[in-house]
């Protein structure tokens, strides 16, 4: 079975979990609420994608492979890795990982269609490994898009 087909898959499994479901409810509203006398920050339906999204890629992930996940606003700001420490403060903070706004299938997945799945497979700077990659835009086409989802498989 090639990387495009499981990748394929795998989102369509995604947009039917309740991973899906709470990554919308995030970005619907990516607001962040300071805790009094802390520096940091939450948001209940931020931390519900990252309970969530977590166990998704945990569940899909196999001997053969790991696979990642990765949330951007339509900026190209990283919300979410699944390969990396997720808090709401991070989150806000814009340091979970670097800008995205530049990766072609986030781009073309943020400016296409909501629904069309945008394939690439490249070397990876932020994991050093060879990924394939599958994205789509989430509530919306474009201009009105929430943010996008991408996932990608990792040879084990």
């Amino acid at each position: 079975m090639s990387s495009q087909t499981i990748l394929t898959s795998l989102l369509r499994e995604f947009f039917s979990n309740v991973a899906s479901t709470n990554t919308t409810l995030y970005l619907e509203d990516p607001s962040f609420t300071l805790l009094p006398g802390t520096t940091t920050y939450t948001n209940p339906n931020y931390n519900a994608m990252v309970t969530t999204f977590n166990t998704f890629c945990n569940d899909a992930s196999s001997a053969l492979f790991a696979v990642r996940g990765l949330v951007t606003l339509p900026d190209g700001t990283t919300v979410y890795d699944s390969n990396r420490v997720n808090t709401a403060t991070a989150a806000r903070n814009k340091t979970i990982n670097e800008n995205h706004n530049t990766r072609q299938v986030i781009m073309k997945a943020i400016l296409g269609p909501q629904g069309q799945y945008q394939y690439e497979g490249k070397y990876s700077t932020s994991d050093g490994a060879y990924e394939s990659y599958i994205a789509s835009c989430i509530g919306g086409d474009g201009v009105t898009s929430l943010g996008c989802v991408r996932l990608s498989l990792i040879d084990r």
